[in-house]
């Protein structure tokens, strides 16, 4: 076997590896309890779509083929992974996929909310994604890596980042995108929803077919 097929054929393995972490995690990032199998999928109106997709942080091509929307928690195991999978797919196909990441803090997480609060500053300073993956990358060692840290790594200058955490506008936006995901009808991390179809704990995408859904979109099929 060739090593190009080699690489394509980890690449699926690893994108659905990932997607089954979120499915199995996903249970235990619920403020009420796992989803029921019975639970309807939460649906997507056109003009909730709209505002989805304008509104929270893009990053990847405008406009895409597909368009993934993230609702995560930076404390959430399952966006971690989630995370791992949205970064191989924006290198692979950076024309035509794109992430857009809206704040859905969970109560019980301690630092998640503080870690949204910083990704705003980071935002401020046009640097959410590098933040967005520094945060992910050093989830289990949050605590021991502080959100200073986090924001070094993610190439921020610190004095304007240290000012802006006190802003107390920096609030607004998240908690604008927690109560749309509660309107939508998301209760866990992460709530995703793939070009105006939603995704939970019991009713999911493989990273393969999302890997096929983007390739046969830049097909035209």
């Amino acid at each position: 076997m060739g090593e190009r097929w080699l690489n394509v054929l980890t690449a699926i393995a690893f994108g659905a590896v990932a997607v089954a972490l979120i499915v199995s995690l996903a249970g235990e990032n619920t403020s009420a309890g796992s989803v029921a199998q019975s639970e309807p999928v939460p649906r997507i109106s056109a003009e909730q779509w709209a505002v989805l997709t304008s509104t929270g942080h893009r990053v990847g091509s405008r406009p895409a083929r597909v368009t993934l929307v993230e609702f995560g928690d930076f404390q959430c195991p399952a966006c971690q992974s989630l995370a791992l999978l949205v970064d191989s797919l924006l290198r692979e196909y950076p024309a035509d996929f794109a992430l857009v990441y809206h704040h859905f803090p969970l109560s019980y997480h301690r630092l998640a909310y503080p870690l949204a609060q910083a990704s705003e500053c980071a935002s401020r300073q046009g640097r959410f994604h590098e933040f967005y993956r520094s945060a992910y990358a050093e989830q289990n060692r949050l605590g021991v890596v502080g959100i200073v840290d986090l924001a070094v790594q993610a190439g921020l200058d610190t004095s304007a980042f240290e000012r802006c955490r006190g802003d107390v506008s920096l609030n607004a936006p998240i908690d604008g995108d927690s109560a749309l995901a509660r309107k939508i009808g998301f209760r866990a991390t992460p709530g995703v929803a793939i070009d105006g179809t939603t995704f939970g704990p019991t009713h999911t995408m493989s990273g393969a077919e999302l890997r096929e859904r983007v390739r046969r979109s830049r097909e035209g099929r």
